[in-house]
């Protein structure tokens, strides 16, 4: 199995009076001490973001863009 790192990314789109939210998680591979041959996955929360209280869903794509537009969550 690769060592290769995953991102994983969470939009939780709030309401009027919901704040809206954003995660982005690493997910990172080792082998098991436990079990031979077998591999561990590993999360790490890497970008936890709240965003202010009734803030425009336009403004929200326009805030993150530029989020996914940069590594390691680019391409």
């Amino acid at each position: 199995m690769s060592d290769k790192v995953r991102y994983f990314t969470g939009l939780d789109l709030g309401q009027t009076k919901d704040y809206t939210a954003v995660a982005v998680l690493e997910r990172t591979t080792r082998p098991d001490p436990r079990r031979e041959g077998r591999r561990l996955r590993l999360y790490a929360v890497r970008h936890p973001e709240r965003l202010p209280l009734g803030t425009p869903y336009a403004d929200v794509g326009t805030h993150l863009a530029p989020l996914f537009a940069a590594p390691p969550l680019a391409d």
